[in-house]
């Protein structure tokens, strides 16, 4: 092996030992309060969100504009999100990505309606 490939190698192995890579994926963390809206502000509310482990997310959000609420249940990957909102035996998808600056999450929900799919779009800002 040539100096310089073993000089690269040897960079390569403290760099993976140490985490000293600039490439690491951390979890980002979402816990807190949130308010949103969605559906081009059809719906606005409250979410609590609580991160559990690296990425398991437990919460329950509040509409205040026509108080169904509902309970959320999901996981945090890097800066993504990806919800399940279970209310009066109703299930929709969130799936969002958290701003670099951690305090707003944008992305859709998705559900069914008497057998029609459809989405739109979601955001939320940290309280």
């Amino acid at each position: 092996m040539k100096p310089v490939q073993f000089v690269f190698a040897a960079l390569i192995v403290i760099c993976l030992m140490t985490s000293g890579c600039a490439t690491t994926n951390r979890t980002a963390d979402v816990s807190g309060e949130w308010r949103w809206v969605c559906c081009s502000g059809k719906y606005w509310g409250e979410m609590k969100l609580s991160q559990h482990g690296d990425n398991r997310v437990v919460g329950n959000l509040h509409d205040t504009s026509d108080s169904r609420g509902g309970t959320l249940e999901g996981t945090v990957t890097g800066n993504y999100v990806q919800l399940t909102r279970s209310f009066y035996g109703v299930q929709q998808q969130m799936k969002m990505a958290l701003s670099s600056n951690g305090r707003t999450l944008n992305g859709t929900v998705t559900g069914t309606v008497d057998g029609t799919d459809w989405a739109a779009a979601f955001e939320a800002h940290r309280k």
